[in-house]
């Protein structure tokens, strides 16, 4: 399945950082060559799922690792997995799970249902099922031997997710104010600019054509690269606050309730 991904116009190469690969709509865009890599969201997803079932048994450590890769591999779906995450701090059903998702902003522009993104979760140790009977006891893999799956169907009642201590780590270190630190830690000299253009979010909806032109001839946009005075796309600023769970696109750029929190702060300062 194709993706339609035309309100995201802030798919600029950013030359600040090491190369990396851009997502967009239906593939990848390779920063050093500038190519299109075919590859669908959804069959990246896919793949997940089926890869070997039995994998050896991975250390803390390796754990971790498999779910930070699996969450920050596909960048549309990082910031629904953490919220996914969040909230599966307390158990939930999986119908209130798929509720919820649909209401995220950052949903709307993804075809992949809520359950296959969670079974992404489970499968690399961010979440974990737990099925119940009818009066709320945890069903365990021996009340299901010999059963039918019309038998197991009627035995379990409801199908829960909650995170994984692994994914409760994760989202501790992810939490949008750790993000936006690190990220004015990075680059301390863009802070004002940071604030401007939350500023400028926080006012009305944006596109991203209305934040290249705010920022347009700013000596903050020229940088040196290997030797090399470069001019950035202003598209790193909104990558940036996109990528710190700042903002998100909803009929244009505007701020999350984290980037709202931040802006406070930053204003107070």
């Amino acid at each position: 399945g194709t993706m339609e991904l035309e309100a995201h116009d802030n798919l600029d190469i950013d030359i600040d950082e090491r190369p990396r690969v851009i997502e967009y709509a239906d593939g990848k865009i390779d920063p050093q060559t500038g190519e299109q890599i075919k590859n669908s969201l959804m069959e990246a997803a896919d793949r997940d799922v089926k890869e070997d079932e039995d994998e050896p048994e991975l250390t803390p450590l390796e754990k971790e690792q498999k779910l930070r890769w699996a969450v920050t591999r596909q960048p549309l779906l990082r910031e629904i997995m953490y919220k996914i995450m969040d909230l599966c701090r307390t158990e939930t059903e999986l119908h209130d799970l798929e509720d919820a998702v649909d209401g995220f902003p950052e949903y709307a522009i993804i075809r992949q249902s809520a359950l296959s993104i969670a079974d992404i979760l489970v499968k690399n140790h961010g979440l974990e099922v737990i099925e119940r009977d009818g009066e709320g006891n945890v069903v365990l893999p021996e009340q299901k031997e010999g059963l039918t799956e019309d038998e197991v169907d009627d035995l379990v009642a409801t199908i829960n997710y909650r995170t994984t201590s692994f994914g409760e780590d994760y989202v501790r270190a992810n939490r949008p104010a750790v993000r936006l630190e690190q990220m004015l830690n990075l680059n301390p000299e863009r802070r004002e600019t940071y604030a401007e253009v939350l500023q400028f979010l926080d006012e009305e909806p944006r596109t991203y054509d209305q934040v290249k032109n705010l920022l347009a001839g700013r000596p903050i946009l020229e940088v040196v690269l290997d030797g090399r005075p470069i001019t950035m796309q202003p598209s790193v600023f909104l990558d940036k606050l996109e990528y710190a769970g700042a903002i998100v696109w909803r009929d244009g750029w505007t701020l999350t309730p984290a980037g709202k929190t931040f802006l406070s702060e930053i204003c107070a300062q």
